[in-house]
């Protein structure tokens, strides 16, 4: 079942058209569950290629636009300002990246994830 899962993961992520939210979990699925090198390295592509970065490069997420978004949940003046979604996504690319070894990277997911949260302890 899992080998089936991981083919139909790599499969699915030849689509450009996907957006940040489920490219991020199949990233993650694959690192934990393939030994296909080639699909993991290929989905970790996909996901470097939608981040999103600061002009200073200090802060690296995956911004999930509004029509990914669920019906409501903008709110003009709600804290914090990015989507509960793309809060989800990079979490989930983060976990990936961690996965991976790579560091470097994982801080600057981690910097943007801890600027997102709120007084309210969400």
């Amino acid at each position: 079942s899992i080998a089936k899962a991981t083919v139909f993961l790599s499969h699915s992520l030849q689509q450009e058209t996907l957006g940040p939210y489920p490219v991020a979990i199949a990233a993650y699925a694959l690192s934990l569950a393939s030994d296909n090198q080639s699909a993991i390295d290929t989905a970790d592509a996909h996901l470097r290629k939608l981040a999103t970065r600061d002009g200073e490069d200090t802060v690296l997420y995956w911004e999930v636009g509004g029509q990914h978004r669920l019906r409501g949940e903008a709110r003009p003046g709600h804290v914090p300002s990015a989507s509960a979604i793309t809060v989800e996504a990079t979490s989930y690319g983060l976990l990936h990246l961690l996965l991976r070894n790579n560091i470097t990277a994982a801080k600057k997911v981690a910097k943007w994830l801890t600027e997102q949260r709120n007084y309210g302890g969400g």
